[in-house]
């Protein structure tokens, strides 16, 4: 009796230390080195630079994109390829019809949908859009892992115009397809409007603390630090890192890219009016502030409860 009790001991250990390998094993899954991403969207993703601004028409053009996202996982020791296939005013209907047939093969491990505003949307028209994609590149790789921005524009953070929230009151859905739905949008808004302080702060929000405002029919698109904001959502959801602490020294550094440029970007990107975001950077605390929100925001899934009953207002 004891010789099987001790055996069935050894047996217990062996099967808690193969279960214990498996969990280091997918850990090690998580990481972004070596992998394949791809960003599709419009210019609600690169005016904020967490990928960059670029008119290449061929994948192979697209291909090595070096905007914040891809800064970030390199100061994080991953080296990943980012294809970006963002085109303005183009939303990711017209690009799956247009753009994605110009790709020589479809297998990424990682693939990120920006919905850009909510306007003119209806969840049906989405969803049919969401099933394309998933057709496609989990048929190039079954392990491909899909994500769905939702923007700051899809919360009205943009010029006012009318909003469905069609869209935004059945973001539950979208999960239901196993695809990772990514609200930034709505902690940038709650930020803008009072509805929730930044831990920490020592400097004030407004709209133009996350928004450019280059023209008063377009132009109100997130600026870098929104950008910054939108690449940890993703590294954070594709890794399970928290926020805090990670790096962002990299936003500024014109040596990295011209469109990091921070003089460049204040003459591009506000023609109407002042912005501190660049003051948020530099400080410390409010990052850490921010990084702490993304953290809460991502954990919360606000999305999942959803009820709007009317067009949130700028």
């Amino acid at each position: 009796m004891k010789k099987l009790l001790c055996l069935l001991l050894v047996l217990l250990l062996l099967t808690g230390c193969s279960t214990g390998t498996e969990g280091e094993t997918q850990m090690e899954d998580r990481s972004l080195d070596g992998k394949r991403v791809l960003f599709v969207g419009d210019s609600f993703l690169f005016t904020g630079r967490a990928v960059l601004l670029n008119k290449e028409v061929t994948e192979e053009g697209r291909r090595y994109d070096t905007g914040y996202f891809y800064q970030l996982c390199k100061a994080k020791g991953a080296e990943v390829a980012v294809t970006n296939w963002t085109y303005g005013g183009t939303g990711i209907g017209t690009i799956m019809e247009s753009y994605i047939p110009l790709f020589k093969e479809y297998s990424y491990d990682y693939v990120i949908l920006s919905g850009g505003r909510n306007s003119a949307n209806t969840f049906a028209t989405l969803s049919k859009t969401l099933d394309e994609y998933l057709t496609l590149f989990r048929g190039a790789n079954p392990n491909v892992k899909l994500f769905y921005l939702v923007t700051s524009g899809a919360h009205n953070i943009s010029v006012k115009e009318s909003f469905s929230m069609d869209v935004l009151n059945n973001l539950e859905k979208i999960e239901e397809k196993g695809i990772t739905v990514l609200d930034w949008g709505k902690m940038v808004a709650d930020i803008i409007r009072g509805e929730v302080e930044v831990p920490g702060a020592t400097l004030p929000y407004d709209k133009y603390s996350f928004v450019h405002n280059k023209s008063l029919t377009d132009g109100f698109h997130p600026n870098q630090l929104s950008g910054y904001i939108v690449s940890l959502f993703v590294y954070c959801a594709i890794t399970g890192e928290s926020a805090v602490g990670l790096p962002y020294d990299f936003w500024n550094k014109g040596e990295l890219h011209k469109q990091f440029d921070p003089v460049s970007y204040l003459t591009y990107g506000y023609a109407l009016g002042p912005t501190n975001y660049q003051e948020i950077f530099a400080s410390p605390t409010d990052m850490e502030g921010l990084q702490k929100l993304v953290d809460q925001y991502m954990a919360e899934k606000a999305y999942l409860t959803y009820n709007f009953t009317e067009v949130p207002q700028n």
